[in-house]
């Protein structure tokens, strides 16, 4: 455990480059791949209540903000929700965030 949370800490402290989308696109500071698990263990109440926490993260000023003080001012992002297989209904393709849109 310890290790991992070295590995996160360096990963924080380290500088942003510029990489690609994935199709080879447009430049992003940071490709985020959201995986969720969506086991038995929640209901469908709990699984509506973490998508929307979600959407709000994502359209919050501050994530916003950041998204923006990158050197490219973007990132990419894909989802994909999973509880020992990943649905093909819970998926969202890499998708490029540059602003509250």
């Amino acid at each position: 455990m310890l290790e991992m949370l070295s590995l996160l800490a360096c990963f924080a402290c380290a500088e942003a480059a510029s990489l690609p989308v994935p199709d080879g696109g447009t430049p992003v500071d940071v490709e985020l791949v959201l995986a969720v698990d969506i086991s038995q263990s929640m209901d469908e109440d709990e699984f509506a209540l973490q998508r929307a926490g979600y959407v709000e993260a994502l359209r919050h000023r501050d994530f916003i903000n950041a998204v923006r003080s990158g050197t490219n001012g973007r990132i990419a992002l894909a989802y994909f929700e999973w509880a020992g297989v990943v649905r093909d209904d819970g998926v969202i393709a890499w998708q490029v965030i540059d602003g509250e849109d």
